[in-house]
């Protein structure tokens, strides 16, 4: 034990906010002899995802803060696991760089280690993938205290087990990432939003009669009654895709936004992801096919709509994220509409689960649905990594 171990102590609080990966290690070890379990947290923007964890002491990341390592020219950087996602975005933003990831989350502070650890997307995935598809490296500590190295700062094809791929979307289960290494991307010289008043079957159409021409948006995303398609590249190139996208659309009630539009277009889409009032809001993200994305959207208001008239939905019309808020009523009414939801998303093959939701929600409904099949490999990577179910306990009940 370091000089700093009287923090992890039994008789200190059970809040641990260590500074590094050793110190991190240190927690986890004092952890397992004190007989405590843990939930590991960053920003807090993803408390309430998934189960009701019932950790008896909490690990808090927000220090793992600091770049450590920035090569511009190699356009990689390494940071510590805490580091809110806006500050990492103005730390490479004055190379004309960016980390491709816009989850709506970001805005409310989340953490770089957070994002990664719940595989959140934005619209942005339809161009550039998930946090699990820029990771090129982490540094985890395992549930027995391990430091344990994944990738490295070159980005190649490697031999062996990814063990950053693996805890990606595990909500802190399985370790604790302690720093992340990503690959970026450039500013873009410009950018466009075209945005179409519609609904969800012509949406639909529309974006996928874009993506056909080969216009390649960014993103491409419904929500309540307004399709939204964004474009980057150089002025001339973001302007001629506009234009064509505009012509395939045909009459109707499109416009092109400038900035300031595209700006407040974009956080009214992010608003359909996000609350700040969980005591009166439910927020659940489906997955589903693309090609399913219509029927499942209907499906939601047919649900929905003897409760809230005017439901709020996001879709990712070419990757199938769907969002959608349950505001106000109870907690019956809520529970209600996630298992009805719900049914019709895995009649369509795909999976719902709840981001945020009202204190004792999960006491009606469960916060996952039908265990997939691939349930029997979650449990045998969470038993080999994790046996005494230090980390996370009930974070993905009752899967396991």
């Amino acid at each position: 034990m370091t000089s700093n171990a009287s923090k992890f102590a039994p008789s200190a609080p059970a809040a641990w906010e260590p500074v590094d990966v050793a110190e991190v290690a240190e927690c986890l070890i004092s952890a397992r002899h004190q007989h405590r379990t843990v939930n590991v947290t960053g920003g807090g923007t993803a408390a309430t995802w998934g189960g009701d964890c019932q950790a008896t002491a909490t690990l808090r990341t927000h220090k793992l803060d600091s770049v450590l390592r920035y090569e511009p020219s190699d356009m990689t950087i390494q940071v510590g696991s805490g580091m809110p996602v806006t500050d990492l975005q103005s730390v490479t933003a004055e190379h004309g760089q960016r980390l491709a990831l816009d989850a709506a989350r970001i805005s409310r502070g989340a953490t770089i280690g957070g994002i990664f650890a719940t595989a959140d997307q934005g619209p942005a995935q339809l161009a550039f993938g998930g946090p699990r598809d820029l990771v090129i490296g982490a540094t985890l500590v395992l549930a027995n205290g391990e430091i344990a190295h994944s990738g490295g700062h070159v980005i190649k094809n490697v031999a062996g087990y990814d063990l950053a791929r693996l805890v990606s979307g595990s909500l802190g289960t399985l370790a604790v990432i302690t720093d992340l290494t990503f690959r970026l991307h450039p500013l873009p010289a410009a950018t466009g939003t075209l945005s179409f008043d519609t609904g969800i079957g012509e949406a639909v159409a529309y974006a996928e009669a874009i993506s056909a021409a080969a216009l390649d948006p960014i993103a491409a995303e419904w929500t309540s009654g307004r399709l939204l398609v964004r474009f980057e590249g150089t002025d001339f190139g973001v302007q001629e895709r506009l234009r064509v996208a505009a012509e395939l659309l045909g009459a109707g009630k499109r416009s092109i936004l400038d900035a300031d539009e595209s700006d407040e277009a974009w956080a009214d889409h992010a608003d359909a992801s996000t609350s700040t009032d969980t005591a009166l809001t439910t927020i659940l993200r489906g997955l589903v096919r693309p090609t399913d994305v219509f029927a499942v959207v209907q499906a939601f208001h047919r649900i929905v709509h003897e409760h809230d008239p005017l439901p709020t939905v996001a879709a990712g019309l070419l990757t199938g994220r769907i969002d959608a808020k349950v505001s106000g009523s109870t907690l019956a009414t809520h529970a209600e509409v996630v298992g009805q939801w719900r049914a019709a998303v895995e009649a369509a093959g795909g999976t719902l689960t709840m981001r945020e939701r009202p204190e004792g929600l999960t006491d009606l409904v469960d916060a996952w649905g039908t265990a997939p099949s691939a349930a029997a490999v979650m449990r045998a990577v969470k038993s080999a990594y994790d046996p005494a179910d230090l980390l996370g306990p009930g974070r993905f009940h009752p899967w396991f």
